[in-house]
């Protein structure tokens, strides 16, 4: 059985510029494995995000020290962001191997509202 990269499983979401998605893309093509809960993530499935994290709301970041908030925010998927990041198992400080906060990576691929969500937060935690 081959091994296929996460890329094929992408689909931008409506208004993401062609150049950010091929980024995405790029990037996706470096993971050729996950996680199921990771998956979900990356296709945007909330439901199944929600179940899976009920049944085990334990998920450790992957090689990368990518956490699955940080997954979120790289895909630009503001409900899987949110009920992670109001779930409390995440923090907002986290960084990848590469320094990279949720925050970094939602605005270096253009997720506008999971910035102003992020802002919104640490805003009101002042």
């Amino acid at each position: 059985m081959s091994v296929s990269a996460l890329s094929t499983y992408y689909t931008p979401p409506q208004g993401i510029p062609p150049e950010i998605a091929g980024q995405i893309k790029a990037r996706l093509n470096e993971k050729i494995a996950c996680s199921p809960f990771l998956f979900a993530i990356i296709k945007g499935n909330y439901s199944l995000v929600k179940c899976m994290h009920s049944l085990d709301p334990n998920h450790p970041p992957d090689r990368d020290g990518e956490t699955p908030l940080m997954w979120a925010a790289f895909m630009g998927n503001l409900d899987i962001f949110q009920f992670l990041y109001e779930e409390g198992k995440e923090q907002l400080s986290a960084k990848n191997t590469q320094g990279q906060s949720a925050l970094d990576l939602a605005k270096q691929y253009g997720h506008v509202a999971i910035v102003n969500y992020i802002h919104s937060k640490t805003e009101a935690e002042k």
